[in-house]
């Protein structure tokens, strides 16, 4: 694989096993694991403040 992955931006890649039926790759100079076209995408800004709210408020004690 010698394209430019969208975050890393490297060209030097190689390939780094299978999982779950996908081709996992490595970057040779970052050390950044990746797979050419993930399955899922990552949460959006908004969600990310959410998950945040809720995994705060579960740690709160409630007045008794």
């Amino acid at each position: 694989m010698n394209d430019n992955h969208y975050y890393i931006q490297s060209t030097h890649t190689r390939k780094n096993g299978r999982r779950r039926g996908q081709q996992f790759f490595q970057c040779r100079i970052y050390g950044r694991q990746f797979v050419e076209s993930p399955k899922s995408q990552p949460y959006s800004p908004r969600m990310k403040e959410l998950r945040l709210l809720l995994h705060y408020l579960k740690f709160q004690t409630l007045p008794t």
